[in-house]
């Protein structure tokens, strides 16, 4: 967990265990913000000790506290939630290169999405041409070039994108609440051999976990 003064983001350090939040007027207030993960895939609970003391205080069991209450704050698990859409797909003859294919992913609830595996699977004969790759996030942001994915069996491509954009492997796909950070795009072009199978259609995949591990 991390606490933080809400007016100016600075961090509250904490001294065995206890926040010194420094000095506070009477009749004042002060907003404090509680930041942490929760790594169960059940509602939780946290027990908070609260109170004031004269001087410093470092540790619940300091002479100069005053007073101390309880307050019990309940955490309850955002599920985060991956839909995919196609967004364009080009038409690509026999022995021929294809401009791109663009697909989004999005995050659809307010959990946080983590450990996320796209992946397209072309029909026989199609494949990705390499160094076209190109990944944009947010929704919005101009496209950058990305590694080519890896080639699993039966023609499957898979990228992994918390390798891919620094911001997504550090706090996984955010949610719909924070928009557009909860989408990406990726674009690829595709050449044709000559045993390319006619009207056979690419089947796009995404998979994740949620901040617990458990599949998304």
């Amino acid at each position: 967990f991390e606490l933080t003064n809400t007016a100016n983001g600075q961090s509250i350090p904490l001294v065995n265990g206890v926040a010194q939040i420094g000095g506070l007027n009477s009749f004042s207030s002060r907003n404090l913000t509680l930041r942490g993960i929760n790594v169960n895939c059940e509602n939780d609970s946290l027990l908070l000790l609260y109170g004031f003391g004269c001087g410093v205080v470092n540790g619940l069991d300091d002479p100069n506290i005053c007073s101390v209450d309880t307050l019990v704050l309940y955490i309850r698990l955002l599920n985060p939630e991956l839909e995919l859409d196609v967004i364009q797909e080009s038409a690509l003859g026999l022995c021929d290169t294809s401009d791109y294919f663009e697909f989004e992913v999005y995050n659809a609830k307010l959990g946080n999405a983590y450990d996320l595996n796209a992946s397209v699977k072309l029909p026989a004969g199609l494949s990705i041409v390499p160094g076209t790759c190109q990944l944009a996030y947010p929704l919005g942001a101009p496209f950058v070039n990305i590694s080519d994915p890896e080639i699993l069996a039966n023609n499957l491509y898979q990228w992994f994108i918390d390798t891919l954009q620094a911001q997504i492997g550090a706090n996984g796909l955010l949610g719909v609440d924070k928009a557009p950070g909860n989408t990406f795009r990726i674009r690829f072009k595709v050449s044709s051999a000559c045993g390319a199978v006619s009207n056979a259609q690419a089947i796009y995949g995404i998979r994740g976990a949620e901040p617990c591990g458990r599949p998304s």
